[in-house]
């Protein structure tokens, strides 16, 4: 095969609200402005896309996104996939492949089997708890023996991966820091908690409302920033709980920027993380910020420079008394909140996220 059409494919299932669709987007943009040619692939159609791409980034769509109801289907509709992906693969003849998230990437594997693509499976999460089901997860470790290399975005991801794959190269690709930006602050009707993320158990938001529920706080609101399938059984919880009238369901925002800027504290009680954006942003804006110690790469950020409180996964007590700490005392929070922006603006100086990212593709130059 010659490769004279694409230098870089990423193949991603959505451009939907996502930490890894943002890095997917982040990074064309990067690459297209170095004067790469770079494909986007995703089974889902543009017209669900959160993200803009730029006009240069060439984008496919292999359709298949919805969700099969029995093995069966699943089975054929994966083929399918499959199937149409290497047909891409053999009309944009890419010279390395990256998927993004593990059943992206044993997709990929698969579409690239007897061609000479150099492959790459990004993984974004823990991967010592994040599970997309036994046979998805057995069908990772499979994949993941085959591929060039593998990226992740934490130490303790790349330490897990590396006693699972010894002979596999794996890069840790740490997620770019953000840029802090001016602009309005929102008219709130109290000191606000936020929650920036998707509303899916992986992040706790249960603990959080639970937590919440649990602290002396009368003027104080809980602001929930995201969407996702667990939206409707939160929204209930908060009734139950009774703070409804304290909490906010903002539903998912183009620019969560006037929400960090307005709040007092950042609340993230995972049940296991890879690098949230959302915590990079949180301190960015030098929010005080409340972790679980689910998983490293969280714990890496905060633990460095006391930037924040960290509390058991799942101890909503814990997570209680923290936040009723915060809630006490401004200068506390202010404290905390300087350390978290002062080691962002550290990072930010150093930031060679994208250039990890060249050397994980290893062209030459």
């Amino acid at each position: 095969m010659n490769h004279t059409n694409t230098d870089i494919l990423i193949f991603i299932s959505d451009l939907g609200a996502g930490g890894a669709q943002r890095v997917v987007c982040k990074l064309a943009t990067y690459w297209s402005e170095l004067g790469r040619t770079v494909t986007i692939v995703t089974l889902s159609d543009p017209e669900y896309d959160f993200f803009t791409i730029p006009s240069n980034v060439v984008r496919e769509t292999i359709g298949l996104q919805t969700v099969s109801t029995s093995f069966f289907t699943a089975l054929v509709k994966n083929i399918r996939r499959i199937w149409r992906l290497r047909r891409v693969f053999f009309r944009v003849r890419p010279a390395v492949a990256i998927g993004f998230v593990a059943p992206s990437s044993v997709l990929l594997v698969a579409a690239a089997i007897a061609t000479d693509i150099r492959t790459i499976a990004a993984e974004r999460n823990d991967p010592s708890k994040q599970t997309f089901g036994r046979i998805w997860d057995l069908l990772r470790d499979f994949a993941y023996q085959y591929v060039d290399r593998i990226t992740v975005n934490s130490t303790g991801a790349g330490a897990i991966l590396g006693k699972r794959f010894s002979s596999t190269e794996i890069t840790i690709t740490p997620n770019p820091i953000p840029s802090v930006h001016k602009g309005p602050v929102l008219e709130l009707p109290g000191p606000v908690i936020l929650f920036v993320g998707r509303l899916h158990p992986q992040k706790g938001v249960d603990y959080l409302l639970q937590a919440f529920s649990a602290i002396n706080a009368p003027q104080w609101h809980l602001l929930i920033v995201g969407d996702g399938d667990q939206r409707t059984d939160l929204e209930s919880m908060s009734k139950k709980l009774g703070i409804q009238a304290q909490t906010t369901f903002s539903g998912t925002v183009q620019d969560p920027t006037p929400y960090y800027r307005s709040a007092e504290i950042f609340a993230l009680p995972s049940r296991h993380e890879g690098t949230p954006n959302a915590l990079l942003e949180a301190m960015c804006y030098g929010l005080p910020v409340v972790i679980s110690d689910s998983s490293s790469g969280p714990l890496d950020l905060v633990r460095e420079n006391g930037a924040g409180i960290v509390t058991a996964c799942g101890d909503v007590d814990g997570l209680a008394k923290a936040l009723q700490l915060l809630v006490n005392n401004r200068e506390l929070r202010e404290r905390l909140g300087k350390k978290g922006s002062n080691s962002m603006e550290k990072r930010r100086r150093q930031d060679q996220s994208y250039q990890l990212w060249d050397s994980a593709l290893d062209f030459t130059k």
